[in-house]
């Protein structure tokens, strides 16, 4: 995986994994990934502004997921390195987020509109593009102050205890529901490679 920040992971030792070991990984990531998920749908319904830590935390499982399943071309063993910065909060969002995609809702403009070349596109269709840019800026946004939607802080000028409750919730309601969506993908591939495998 291209890494376009610095990695703030600790230097590991390489971490060899079995097919039936990295079978367990990729099943307890993504098992973990659905009950972060249900967490998150009761602060949903409740409109409780921790909902920004569990999506975040189940982006961060289904991205190691992903970094994991990107090593399953090799048929005898997969192996985690430093380079793959498998601790790091943020490479796992962003990992993630390169699969995450709008709800099929979303996705009318782009089925309804098959134009011939040169065609000009209307507004409806940039607005597409704007909304997934936001979705994604809205998902870096959160890890910045998901712990902050947790925890009583202090604004440092006026002392004045607070939660942060910026929550944009058109957009993080399309992100928990694009990452139930994307852990349904991953598992069914996964699922796929173990058979193929022939894994127990």
């Amino acid at each position: 995986m291209s890494q376009s920040r610095r990695c703030k992971c600790k230097k590991i030792k390489d971490i060899p994994l079995t097919n039936e070991q990295t079978w367990k990984a990729l099943k307890l990531c993504l098992d973990n990934v659905a009950d972060l998920l249900d967490l998150a749908a009761l602060h949903i319904t409740t409109k409780r502004y921790r909902l920004l830590l569990f999506v975040q935390f189940a982006l961060e499982e289904a991205g190691k997921a992903m970094i994991i399943m990107d090593k399953l071309a090799n048929p005898n063993e997969v192996v985690i390195t430093t380079a793959d910065c498998i601790y790091d909060h943020e490479t796992k969002m962003l990992k993630a987020l390169e699969r995450i995609d709008l709800p099929d809702e979303w996705h009318i403009i782009r089925e309804y509109f098959r134009p011939p070349v040169n065609y000009e596109w209307p507004d409806s269709v940039v607005y597409f593009a704007e909304d997934r840019e936001r979705l994604i800026g809205t998902a870096k946004h959160g890890h910045r102050v998901r712990l902050e939607s947790l925890f009583v802080e202090f604004d440092p000028i006026t002392r004045d205890p607070y939660i942060a409750t910026n929550v944009d919730w058109k957009h993080w309601t399309v992100l928990y529901k694009s990452t139930a969506k994307l852990q349904n993908q991953l598992r069914r591939e996964v699922l796929d490679w173990k058979k193929a495998n022939s894994i127990t």
